[in-house]
């Protein structure tokens, strides 16, 4: 019998899998509306890119975090704790 935690990982990661093992985690519209608002950084770099997308499945649920490589800070979007 496996230990509880690695069944919850096991299930989080049938949620999120893709029919090839790869795993798909999805920003909501709901979450990018908090990520705009959120946001008052400028883009510094011809790209626009200023956004590291943090995904963490664990046995409580998924942590979701948006990390501003401008400013450095950090927006927490986990739910369902």
């Amino acid at each position: 019998m496996s230990p509880p935690i690695h069944d919850a990982l096991h299930q989080m990661k049938m949620k999120h899998e893709n029919g090839d093992g790869t795993m798909i985690f999805k920003i909501t519209e709901e979450m990018l509306q908090k990520i705009q608002v959120w946001d008052s950084c400028k883009p510094v770099d011809v790209t626009g890119a200023k956004f590291a997308y943090t995904f963490i499945p664990t046995g409580l649920g998924l942590i979701i975090e948006v990390r501003c490589d401008i400013c450095k800070r950090v927006l927490d979007l986990t739910e369902d704790w």
